[in-house]
């Protein structure tokens, strides 16, 4: 059995002039603005588990626990009463491409109008969060829900890839003031690898082939 993590460092995103959002800073994954309106954002940062250590020892994955730490909080700076915020944290046996990521996020990981199959998403969290009445300057969200699923299903997928997606809904933003701040965060997996007998771990190299073929072209896939 095998304890793995990777971190997601802050994702800072400020409103700069009318229907522009940007990203503040550097992290260590990727962090792009996906939408970009006057009262509205939604942005992307991610990583990956490379599991094919795993993989090419012909060896199964098996999730025991899937999960995520949060550390400090997220935030608002110059918003007002009611704006609100959305987050999702998912990981896929397969890479999404930042328009797939949109429909995901609006439909749910595995959810019927997206490009996604709910074997191929092990894991997803998502939290809904609004600013209250007596939030100061750097303003604590307070959150409404937080949900969390995922099929955890075997894979042998040479990765797994970790996408964070969030998203602020602005009554009025202000130029150089409004900003949101997702808070870094640890992804973590313990797995267990097994060898299976021949068969089946043939048929879940083609179940894996199956649900990627469309997606793992090394050109496509996040480094």
């Amino acid at each position: 059995m095998k304890l793995l993590h990777k971190p997601l460092a802050p994702m800072s995103i400020n409103y700069t002039a009318p229907n522009t959002w940007e990203t503040i800073g550097s992290t260590g994954q990727k962090t792009r603005v996906l939408i970009s309106t006057g009262t509205y954002f939604v942005a992307a940062q991610d990583t990956y588990f490379d599991l094919a250590g795993l993989s090419q020892q012909q060896k199964t994955i098996f999730f025991q626990s899937l999960s995520s730490q949060q550390y400090s909080i997220n935030f608002f700076r110059g918003a007002a009463v009611g704006d609100s915020y959305v987050e999702l944290l998912l990981y896929s046996a397969v890479p999404i491409n930042d328009t797939d990521l949109i429909t995901v996020f609006a439909g749910g990981p595995g959810g019927q109008f997206t490009n996604t199959n709910w074997e191929q998403i092990p894991y997803w969290r998502t939290a809904n969060a609004y600013i209250g009445l007596d939030q100061g300057g750097y303003q604590q969200l307070i959150h409404q829900a937080v949900n969390v699923g995922g099929s955890g299903a075997a894979t042998a997928s040479d990765r797994i890839y970790v996408y964070r997606l969030a998203s602020g809904t602005f009554a009025a933003p202000g130029a150089g003031v409004t900003e949101s701040y997702t808070a870094p965060t640890t992804c973590i997996m313990l797995v267990d690898e097994r060898e299976e007998p021949d068969y089946q771990y043939i048929m879940r190299l083609k179940k894996s082939y199956d649900l990627q073929q469309s997606f793992d072209v090394d050109g496509n896939r996040p480094h």
